[in-house]
């Protein structure tokens, strides 16, 4: 399970809707410490310029990063307009120099991982943050002539550090939320509970009620929506069922299951030069690190290894930083069927298959076109909204 299934319940839990959150605090008036993140100069003259206009346009803050800002970026072309030498503002100068860039451009430091994550793709995704993250590692490791070197350790200990405000501030964030039962909705309660094995065509199975004896719910969210939500219980008709929160327990975060947030890709070519150097500030916050410290990646493989199992992709994107978890269980001997939960048409199932097969090497092509289940537009993903 992946973060559509928190957005499918209509849980605030995407990068849109974090950032919708540190902008609201901005223009806050009744607190007084802003994010780390913004920048602490030009996002006071940004709050400034936008405050020149709240009489005359409210902030729609639903569309707000889903339209790109376009409304703030209107705002500042009108500013700029009727005011070409303002100068009320401490910050106004540096706003000035950037009146034609992006919203981004304005609140956050120019060389802060957050502007760069948010400037380098137009979709606000996690998985663009987190290669964001990985592309500025490698920049600040390898030369023009893609020789690898840590003559400049300093400068990824910063990066470093600016990852971890940025977790920390996401945890933040995630507290704020209001996760209850009320959120469940019928249609996920079926297939979480029915643990249900999903047929080939023309194929006759012999399981009981074509149902699994067991089921492993790995959850990649930090919510622990399914046992707080669903609180799914092993009755005798049901699939024996156990949840593992592989990225960490927002309820258990400093505990027992921390938080882990970080780039999983370490089968590229870039991820052994990296190795090579031997800085362990370079590896810090790869995904095989922060692994080591629970169980929970020890309890997937003793899951897998017990006999045939079937895959449900559910609200996960299956992108390229979590690549080795992924590969491994796409791989396993023991890997019968993968059913893809697609979001309401094909084009969704062939951006999530196209997903899935880079988690195949090149040698093992055959299993995806054998174990990925073809387009069903039956089994969506269920959402909020479903009747």
């Amino acid at each position: 399970m992946g973060n559509g299934f928190d957005l499918s319940h209509k849980l605030p839990t995407s990068l849109e809707d974090f950032v919708t959150f540190l902008v609201k605090e901005l223009f806050d008036d009744d607190l007084q410490e802003k994010s780390p993140l913004l920048d602490k100069n030009k996002a006071p003259a940004f709050r400034w310029v936008v405050s020149q206009f709240n009489s005359e346009e409210s902030i729609d803050w639903d569309i707000l990063v889903k339209s790109q800002f376009n409304q703030f970026n209107r705002m500042m072309t009108r500013f700029w307009s009727s005011n070409p030498d303002a100068s009320q503002h401490t910050g106004l100068p540096i706003l000035r120099q950037e009146k034609y860039g992006s919203y981004p451009n304005l609140l956050f430091e120019n060389n802060h991982l957050f502007w760069r994550a948010l400037c380098d793709t137009n979709q606000f995704r996690w998985i663009n943050f987190e290669r964001a993250y990985y592309k500025r590692l490698t920049e600040l490791c390898k030369d023009t002539t893609g020789h690898f070197h840590s003559n400049r350790i300093e400068e990824v200990k910063i990066l470093n550090d600016q990852f971890n405000k940025i977790k920390s501030e996401f945890i933040r964030y995630l507290k704020t939320l209001n996760i209850s039962p009320s959120i469940g909705t019928p249609g996920h309660s079926n297939y979480l509970y029915e643990g249900r094995i999903h047929q080939r065509e023309g194929e006759r199975l012999d399981y009981r009620n074509n149902q699994a004896e067991f089921q492993l719910i790995l959850n990649f969210n930090y919510t622990s929506l399914p046992e707080r939500v669903y609180q799914l219980n092993n009755s005798p008709d049901k699939p024996k069922t156990s949840i593992i929160n592989i990225h960490g327990d927002l309820d258990n975060h400093n505990q027992n299951n921390p938080i882990i947030f970080g780039y999983g890709d370490e089968m590229d070519d870039d991820y052994h030069q990296l190795e090579s150097l031997e800085e362990d500030e370079v590896l810090r916050h790869f995904k095989s690190t922060q692994y080591s410290k629970t169980h929970n990646y020890h309890r997937l493989l003793s899951f897998i290894e017990m006999g045939p199992f079937q895959i449900d992709i559910v609200g996960h994107g299956c992108g390229m930083t979590d690549r080795v978890l992924l590969n491994t269980i796409f791989e396993h001997d023991n890997c019968d069927r993968i059913k893809i939960f697609h979001y309401k048409n094909i084009n969704h199932y062939t951006e999530t298959y196209m997903h899935v097969s880079r988690h195949f090497n090149k040698d093992k092509k055959h299993l995806l076109r054998q174990r990925v289940l073809p387009f069903d537009p039956k089994t969506p993903c269920p959402q909020w909204d479903d009747k």
